[in-house]
């Protein structure tokens, strides 16, 4: 600012020194400093900046930091991707060996971390409100027609239980690996795959110990897709009203 108090007046010595430094600052920067009402002009008083008079003149920042930014920007989004690729791997594998051999039991673990794991994919992107919301209607949609159906055939389990239509365990196991692809799109595709064949695995798992049978298994595993992708509308006019009165209440 002293620089530019010094530019105002009329030595020579103070305009060529201004010029010298726009000249070699203002392709990084924006300078700009008092501009005052001249007697009969038109122009209104105002800011005057650097690049008003300096040909060529880029504003803010030269390309080559811009390409660097922007370089670098994708070297941290990669990194952030591959680290989330070997902790969903770890978590997965981790749940494998801890309940292996016993299937059933590995069936009902992955049911858990799945949905858990898509959980923490959609807190990344700000949406654990929605993914909250879809999770509360596909439960609404497993427990209702249990509830419904009754002791009907269709809902009679293979080991001769009742209350098995849907299957539960699939349609959480198949809601969380499709929520985790949604939310964490960067994952590596084994990454994806492995997912799929966790919910894959959750529903065979079912199928083997007697629990559920094949229908009731697909059922299971075809609402907890729905749920994870078709556009609920509502559901998402809802979750904005909510910011909008917990942004006001702020």
């Amino acid at each position: 600012m002293l620089l530019f108090r010094k530019a105002s007046g009329s030595s020579a010595r103070s305009k060529l020194l201004l010029w010298s430094f726009v000249q070699t600052r203002c392709q990084f920067v924006q300078i700009d400093w008092p501009r005052p009402k001249v007697t009969g002009s038109t122009s209104p008083a105002g800011r005057l900046t650097a690049q008003g008079f300096c040909k060529g003149a880029r504003p803010m920042m030269s390309p080559d930091l811009r390409k660097s930014a922007v370089q670098n920007g994708a070297a941290l989004h990669r990194r952030f991707a591959r680290r989330t690729d070997a902790l969903i791997a770890v978590i997965l594998l981790l749940t494998v060996l801890v309940t292996v051999p016993d299937n059933r039991r590995m069936g009902s673990t992955l049911q858990v971390v799945l949905p858990l794991i898509a959980l923490g994919c959609a807190a990344t992107r700000g949406e654990t409100v929605e993914s909250l919301g879809r999770f509360i209607v596909l439960q609404i949609g497993i427990k209702g027609p249990k509830y419904l159906i009754g002791e009907r055939p269709m809902s009679l389990r293979p080991d001769g239980g009742q209350n098995g239509f849907p299957s539960g365990h699939t349609a959480v196991a198949t809601f969380g690996a499709v929520q985790m692809i949604k939310h964490c799109s960067t994952l590596h595709p084994v990454t994806k795959a492995a997912a799929i064949a966790a919910a894959a695995f959750t529903g065979g798992s079912r199928i083997e110990s007697g629990r559920h049978s094949l229908w009731q298994t697909m059922a299971g595993a075809l609402w907890g897709w729905a749920i994870a992708c078709l556009p609920l509308a509502g559901l998402r006019h809802a979750v904005r009203r909510m910011q909008n009165v917990r942004g006001r209440n702020v």
